[in-house]
């Protein structure tokens, strides 16, 4: 996972729930078997090409280079992945109902 993904979702929990949610994510994470990607100015350039080329959100290109430059699989609820089924493994989850 790239480190930047894992900044909006802890924002997104920040924002949503507040502080204590997003240290007990971090807890979490820290016993996840996750690797978390620093944002090096090759990935960054990566994402921006993606980015450019697919018009997907930037956050979203950083998660579809990430998994794809380490052979990970992206798990998502985002059908905008779609348009990178050959480009990176995808996995879909079930949307949650709004």
């Amino acid at each position: 996972m790239a480190v930047v993904n894992l900044g909006e979702v802890l924002y997104t929990l920040t924002t949503r729930r507040g502080a204590f949610a997003r240290a007990e994510a971090l807890r979490l994470v820290d016993q996840w078997p996750l690797k978390l990607i620093d944002a090096t100015l090759d990935v960054t350039l990566q994402a921006a090409i993606l980015k450019a080329g697919q018009g997907l959100g930037y956050m979203d290109a950083f998660a579809a280079v990430v998994a794809r430059n380490v052979g990970a699989t992206l798990v998502t609820t985002d059908r905008d992945f779609h348009r990178l089924d050959t480009m990176v493994n995808v996995e879909f989850l079930p949307q949650a109902p709004r």
